[in-house]
């Protein structure tokens, strides 16, 4: 199916898994275009309880200490697990990496055996991870969801619950693939948009690249102009104008700042187009505003 459909599903599902677990939420799938071949990471969720594993989206993850690098390697057709194997160096990361190759097809063994893998501080000390496969559209098209965090957050005896917390939402990433569901839909959106305004509102000291912005959330620019109209009345340019000129308001009333620096501080033209527009949304100069306010 699609990438940006499946990211779509499959984020909204992670964004509610997050707040079981508490911990960060990864889906990636196997690039075998890399040599060697990775995991690469595409969405993430991060963690909410405490201290959090920031993964951002295009990531590689080496596959032999990674829960993900299992998940996917141990459902794949014998064939295929053959030939990635033959292209996998087992590095030595921590003291409880695996390293031999007849060790790790043992491990591969055992994790098609459970339905999920883990990673035991094989690839960082202290941390701990849990992942399952998601199978897609025929026998090598596999992906993984997977949470990591610290090694007391998820400790060994909790693996088998966080298991089968992940294969529920495998199996209902599954499941919205196939039903296309509606009201999933409407939760991405919002949650597209509220992630959307939440980079506004930490950027209102320049102007934004909307087109990149939209890539950055996984969404075309147009499905992004539109939902974000739709949601709030406004277009996300002039959506995030606004909050640069609330925030000048607020200087204004509130403050000492200097008129020119505050038109420097959110990113205007200059202060002739600063005052121009502030004169026309309000009725009064940027000067009468504070005059009137403090």
């Amino acid at each position: 199916m699609d990438q940006q459909e499946l990211i779509r599903i499959a984020t909204v599902v992670m964004t509610d898994l997050e707040k079981i677990i508490g911990e960060t939420i990864g889906l990636g799938f196997l690039n075998r275009s890399l040599n060697p071949p990775m995991i690469q990471v595409l969405s993430a969720v991060e963690g909410t309880s405490g201290f959090s594993f920031h993964i951002n989206p295009g990531y590689h993850i080496p596959i032999h200490p990674s829960a993900p690098g299992k998940a996917i390697l141990s459902q794949l057709p014998s064939k295929d697990q053959k030939e990635v194997l033959s292209q996998l160096t087992l590095n030595k990361f921590t003291d409880n990496t695996i390293t031999s190759m007849d060790q790790f097809k043992k491990e591969l063994a055992s994790c098609k055996e459970k339905g999920y893998s883990i990673d035991y501080n094989e690839q960082m000390l202290n941390c701990h991870c849990v992942g399952v496969p998601i199978p897609l559209d025929d026998a090598s098209d596999i992906i993984a969801i997977w949470t990591t965090g610290p090694a007391d957050s998820i400790p060994q005896k909790f693996f088998p619950q966080v298991a089968q917390q992940l294969q529920e939402s495998a199996n209902e990433i599954l499941s919205h693939i196939k039903t296309n569901n509606k009201k999933l839909n409407n939760q991405y959106i919002n949650l597209t948009i509220d992630n959307a305004i939440k980079l506004m509102e930490n950027s209102l000291n320049k102007q934004l690249d909307i087109k990149k912005m939209a890539e950055e959330l996984f969404v075309s620019y147009s499905w992004f102009r539109q939902a974000f109209k739709r949601r709030t009345g406004s277009s996300p340019n002039q959506y995030h104008l606004n909050l640069r000129f609330d925030k000048a308001k607020e200087d204004l009333a509130n403050s000492n700042i200097l008129i020119k620096d505050i038109v420097t501080k959110l990113g205007f033209n200059d202060q002739s187009y600063f005052s121009a527009y502030f004169k026309k949304k309000e009725g009064i100069s940027p000067q009468a505003y504070r005059d009137k306010h403090q």
